[in-house]
């Protein structure tokens, strides 16, 4: 992603980015289960399609592909998503490295500024 003022974006989408992050090229970490499922009405919600969906027991490893971007989420069984499906994301939580490698964490469920 690219820092632009108080953003950070990533494939026409933009996140919230950490107080003091200078202006440049950023690496972005999302783990699985800190992306949740969004409706399409929801500020900054991220559009994908589901490529691959895993039962793993309790709970559900789903790909989508977001852009040029494959996510991995994590689910409980209570969703139902199928293989093509459009689906809405919205990261909960994510890692940002800046160019000396040191991680500054989004956290708290931060609103994404838009699309």
């Amino acid at each position: 992603g690219e820092v632009v003022g108080k953003e950070i974006r990533v494939e026409g989408y933009t996140l919230a980015a950490p107080t003091g992050l200078g202006v440049g090229e950023v690496t972005i970490t999302i783990r699985p289960e800190d992306i949740s499922l969004a409706s399409k009405e929801t500020r900054g919600a991220w559009s994908g399609t589901v490529q691959h969906v895993m039962d793993l027991g309790a709970y559900q490893t789903v790909l989508v592909s977001v852009a040029h971007l494959n996510l991995k989420m994590m689910l409980d069984k209570s969703h139902t998503l199928l293989e093509g499906e459009t689906v809405w994301l919205k990261p909960k939580r994510y890692l940002v490295y800046y160019q000396d490698n040191s991680p500054a964490e989004v956290a708290s469920a931060p609103q994404p500024l838009g699309v």
